[in-house]
């Protein structure tokens, strides 16, 4: 299974994990492989199915991740969003994990049109930018020194129609990462 990594034959090396998997029963190595080498294959279905399996063999929150990262991909919104939601419950230490479940519920409400005087009609989501908000609010208590994170709520709070926290919140990310031209331009 190794050497078809090595080789990036994604399919056949997950088919020698699988088969290792069958004789042997689950590890936590092997699920940590075999979703790699699905991942390296954007095989994202293939990938959420083992996490989905993970999940009830091994405990592990960072499948409850994964899965949810898997799901993003597949554009499975409400799917992540309840695959993150389990993962910070399990762990609520991680600020990359509050992260995505922040950009997972942006994605995750009904879609609807807002007029932002700037930029004009665009495409946003409804009831899940407060959810959205909080996400990203715990993953700056958590790593207050991450631009992304203040980037994510500046769009948030944006989309919201909080113009002024967009702006707090961008001002952050750009004294954060000054060198980040997007930060400056949202700005």
């Amino acid at each position: 299974a190794i050497a078809y990594q090595h080789l990036e034959k994604w399919e056949e090396s997950s088919t020698a994990f699988e088969r290792a998997v069958a004789l042997h029963g689950w590890s936590r190595s092997w699920v940590t492989q075999l979703g790699a080498i699905r991942v390296a294959g954007e095989d994202w279905v293939g990938a959420a199915a083992l996490y989905r399996l993970a999940i009830d063999s091994v405990d592990d929150p960072r499948y409850l991740f994964w899965l949810g990262s898997s799901l993003e991909k597949l554009e499975d919104w409400a799917g992540a969003v309840a695959a993150y939601e389990m993962a910070v419950e399990a762990d609520d230490s991680n600020a990359n994990w509050f992260l995505r479940l922040g950009y997972a519920y942006e994605h995750s409400g009904p879609n609807s049109i807002r007029n932002l005087p700037h930029i004009g009609l665009v495409e946003g989501t409804g009831h899940n930018l407060d959810r959205a908000a909080a996400a990203y609010e715990r993953a700056i208590f958590l790593d207050p020194d991450r631009a992304a994170c203040w980037s994510r709520l500046a769009n948030a709070r944006e989309m919201a129609g909080d113009f002024q926290g967009a702006v707090a919140a961008f001002s952050a990310a750009v004294t954060l990462a000054p060198d980040k031209a997007q930060h400056k331009y949202r700005l």
